[in-house]
């Protein structure tokens, strides 16, 4: 993407990389987990549906009270 360029080489083949403007590098860095976190979206917002659902059904099951208690993230 010409974000991250060669900045030197040395004789000895070590390589120095510099970033055009660190902003976009970080904004882009930032672009790319929100992308990832949205494709969850779905995902997440069928398994709290299905914990809120199934409740009487699965708060026996060991885990569930830690799992329900972080539905809240899942307030998509």
């Amino acid at each position: 993407m010409g974000m991250i360029e060669v900045a030197h080489t040395s004789k000895y083949g070590k390589i120095t990389y510099e970033a055009n403007n660190a902003g976009i590098v970080l904004l882009d860095y930032m672009k790319n987990i929100l992308d990832k976190l949205v494709t969850w979206e779905k995902k997440l917002r069928k398994m709290r549906a299905e914990l809120d659902i199934k409740r009487d059904e699965l708060e026996d099951l060991y885990g569930y009270n830690e799992v329900f208690d972080k539905k809240t993230y899942i307030s998509i």
